[in-house]
Formats: structure tokens, sequence, C-alpha cells
């Protein structure tokens, strides 16, 4: 998404870079969205063989919420990296790591840190939906 963020909207139609990271993370998260639900729904078809002693049965996986933060974190440290590797070795500025994280907290460059941890958030929110249950604690009033 950078490329296009950086060949397009900043060079060809020559957004301010604030702008165009604005108009990347919607389609990003969109993206991000539908890849998520799709590779939660074909985990869950997707059987399993349990085998104690000499029986065996087919199950299918259930996913909890925790494997939906595992998943959040690990996407999130190899966008992180592949993000540093790409700007270190295909661009002029070839920040350090330590430059790098650095870059991450200040403007513009936070906007699309947000939107990568909303990114990060998504499996969560993906298996409490496909498990069926609420996003908090509603209490019914009388």
């Amino acid at each position: 998404m950078g490329f296009i963020r950086v060949v397009v909207l900043i060079q060809k139609l020559e957004l301010p870079e604030d702008r165009a990271i604005l108009c990347e993370i919607p389609l990003m998260l969109a993206i991000s969205w539908l890849v998520a639900k799709k590779t939660i729904a074909d985990a869950k078809k997707k059987p399993v063989i349990v085998c104690k002693g000499d029986s065996c049965e087919k199950k299918y996986m259930q996913l909890t919420l925790k494997d939906g933060v595992h998943m959040g974190l690990i996407s999130f440290f190899y966008l992180q990296l592949y993000e540093f590797l790409l700007g270190k070795y295909f661009s002029s500025t070839g920040l350090s790591l330590v430059q790098f994280i650095t870059s991450q907290f200040h403007y513009p460059a936070y906007i699309g840190l947000c939107g990568q941890l909303v990114f990060a958030v998504i499996p969560v929110i993906q298996l409490r939906h496909s498990n069926n249950k609420p996003l908090r604690n509603d209490k019914k009033l009388d």
C-alpha cells in the first residue's frame, strides 16, 4: 500500500503526506477486515484429527480471543518489519532501526501507526463477531 501512496497519491496527485496516509488507511483496513474474515472462516472449516490411544476423531478448530490477539500481534510485527526493511533498502533515507522506531511517533507517521494498531485489533474483533459474542458486556435494563 505504501507504494501506491507514495507513487500515486504523493508524486502524481501531489497530495501532502498526511492526506495521502489518511486516504490509504481506510482502504488498508477494509482489505484487512475482509482477509481476516475469510482466514478465520477457513480456519474454522478445517478439520483437525485428534487421536487418543487407538481412537481418532475429527474436530473443527475453535479459535479463541487469545488466538486473535496472537494473530494481531504477529501481523503487526511483520507489518512493521517489512515497512522497516523496505524503507531501509529501497529508499534514499535508509533509516536505522532506532531511527525508524522513533520516526513512527512523529507527525505524519503516527497517523499510519494508529491505523496499523487498528489493523492489529481486527482479528480480535472478527473472532468476537464470528463467535457471536458481544463486543462489550451489555446488561439488560428492566
